[in-house]
């Protein structure tokens, strides 16, 4: 089989400065128990306090309360993937219509339609691109992606596939008070990043990185694993 290769460096999302967040979100209305737990996790957790964001709707700076509907997700799925798309092609000189094979994913935030299909409107897609997003998998979702797109590129040879991995955290904002859940609040900040890759051998000496091997493992099946 042809090997997948990665015409460029991944594009990584860059904060506004509307996102930009020196510790985590409404801790002002919080209990003293509470900010020093989350506190605590924060800043043991090596997390920079000047070059990570949160959504503007969970800015106490922003809104008086934390908006974590569906429309303010949408809104930070739109601000995350059309920078780190926007960036990926231009530094391979792609056209969005010249991708043939599109790939998004994210765990939290899974709306209909889907994120790959509001890429393909974001940037005015090809009708025949084959477009198909992975929601659900937690962790495990960038490996996931990338035995999607092993697969894809040996079952269409020659073909250019743009991969999107993200997580959009606004709707996983937590205003309880269970130690356990209020984890996300301190550890999960906004991201993404997008790399074209093809197994085409024109794009050899442009090619940056080589997918070799992607292996995964499910241990689903054990009711240890799964709870």
């Amino acid at each position: 089989a042809q090997v997948a290769r990665a015409t460029s460096v991944d594009s990584i999302y860059q904060h506004r400065a509307s996102c930009c967040c020196c510790c985590f979100p409404f801790l002002q209305v919080a209990t003293p128990e509470k900010v020093d737990f989350v506190s605590k996790i924060f800043l043991a957790s090596g997390i920079s306090t000047t070059r990570t964001a949160i959504p503007a709707c969970l800015q106490p700076t922003q809104t008086q309360e934390p908006k974590t509907d569906l429309h303010s997700a949408q809104a930070e799925a739109k601000l995350v993937y059309g920078q780190v798309i926007s960036e990926v092609l231009r530094k391979t000189g792609l056209a969005a219509t010249d991708i043939d094979i599109l790939i998004t994913n994210t765990s939290i935030y899974c709306p209909t339609p889907s994120i790959a299909s509001m890429v393909i409107n974001m940037f005015s897609m090809r009708e025949d691109v084959q477009a198909y997003h992975l929601g659900g998998m937690g962790c495990a979702f960038g490996v996931v992606g990338l035995n999607m797109v092993r697969d894809m590129l040996k079952a269409h040879p020659g073909k250019t596939c743009l991969f999107v991995s993200s997580e959009i955290i606004t709707g996983a904002f937590y205003p309880g008070h269970r130690k356990e859940a209020l984890v996300t609040n301190a550890l999960f900040r906004m991201g993404g990043t997008a790399s074209i890759l093809t197994n085409n051998p024109a794009w050899r000496s442009r090619s940056k990185y080589q997918l070799q091997h992607c292996l995964r493992v499910h241990t689903g099946a054990s009711d240890r694993a799964y709870k």
